[in-house]
């Protein structure tokens, strides 16, 4: 992600950015980003950020994490309202998915951008809460939180 986006660095946000651009989707919808507050900085000018506690996440999001001076990215693959599934980069030095609970202390928020008009056809997304067939989940937990 560091050589597409031709920059030296921590590579969460540029993850996102390259995920963003492999989707075909457009700059106006999404800034391409490499720090995790100027991408903040962009969804809230654009009128696109919420801050967790007015907003449940919905796949597609941006998540921003912004705490005790650290920050990170990531995307939302599913929300049951109770945890988010994340696909993220940089955390723990790999690409991974996570399930972290709504409330945690880290997340700021997320940025819903505006995306092209969705057929109502709901995703199935069964598969993120499950294992694999080497009984492994397919998630990591984030941080000292219960796998159960």
């Amino acid at each position: 992600y560091n050589h597409w986006y031709n920059y030296d660095g921590a590579w969460c946000a540029m993850f996102v950015s390259w995920n963003w651009y492999h989707a075909g989707l457009s700059n106006d919808l999404l800034v391409k980003y490499m720090s995790c507050s100027a991408g903040m900085t962009w969804c809230i000018e654009q009128g696109i950020f919420h801050y967790k506690e007015d907003y449940t996440p919905k796949s597609g999001d941006i998540v921003f994490f912004m705490s005790a001076g650290m920050s990170h990215t990531g995307i939302v693959v599913y929300c049951d309202g109770d945890y988010i599934y994340t696909v993220e980069g940089n955390r723990s030095n790999c690409v991974d998915v996570w399930r972290i609970t709504c409330n945690n202390a880290t997340i700021t928020g997320y940025a819903s951008p505006h995306y092209p008009e969705y057929d109502g056809t709901p995703a199935d997304f069964s598969w993120i809460t499950g294992k694999d067939e080497n009984g492994e989940y397919y998630w990591r937990p984030s941080g000292n939180q219960s796998t159960q």
